[in-house]
């Protein structure tokens, strides 16, 4: 399994684990309640994937065979996009708006650090979830436990944290609204990547 088939078995996860409710049967099992619900409308919950490069369309494609309706948005136009795709800080609040389940595969850029702060995470609808697969620096971690705390979001699953790995006393750990794993979304796997490289090589040898 590469590493984008990796990525979209984890956000795939994430999704579920939200559109479903699982996390609400989780807290509920901790209390030994029995407590079966209907799953709701997939439309109503839109996943936009912030930084839609090679990682978001294998992370889009596999989620919108569950059904998940899926918007990008990156930098750039790009007129090959299968998705609806916003582009540019000009877009970012529509963009926003529209996303109830936000996947974050952005790099870690100057332009990127923190762009999920108080301002960014208020253009969300109430309720929405956050799933952070690409960098802790793109958070601003109070920000969001602040969101979460208030309601504002009802969830994050990251993959990533400041610092990491992430001390017994980080918040991300003790929150009850919070998943944290160890920045094991996508592992690169040895026998896979010796196999690239020998390829590339390869490749190079004779010319191509």
């Amino acid at each position: 399994v590469g590493m984008s088939a990796q990525m979209a078995e984890y956000a795939t996860f994430a999704a579920l684990r939200y559109y479903r409710g699982f996390d609400r049967y989780a807290e509920n099992a901790a209390r030994y309640t029995w407590a079966p619900h209907a799953p709701p409308r997939l439309t109503d919950w839109p996943v936009g994937i912030l930084g839609y490069g090679v990682l978001g369309h294998q992370v889009a494609q596999t989620l919108r065979s569950f059904g998940f309706p899926v918007h990008g948005w990156k930098r750039r136009p790009d007129d090959n996009a299968d998705v609806p795709l916003y582009c540019g800080r000009e877009q970012l609040a529509d963009f926003l708006r529209a996303t109830r389940l936000l996947i974050c595969l952005l790099p870690l850029t100057p332009e990127t650090r923190e762009i999920i702060n108080r301002e960014t995470l208020a253009l969300l609808p109430q309720g929405a979830c956050v799933i952070n697969l690409a960098r802790g620096p793109l958070v601003n971690e109070t920000d969001l436990i602040a969101a979460l705390d208030s309601g504002r979001l009802a969830g994050l699953t990251t993959d990533v944290c400041c610092p990491e790995p992430a001390p017994a006393d980080h918040p991300f750990w003790h929150h009850p609204k919070v998943l944290l794993t160890p920045h094991c979304a996508a592992i690169t796997l040895r026998e896979n990547a010796i196999a690239q490289i020998a390829g590339k090589i390869r490749a190079l040898e004779a010319g191509q």
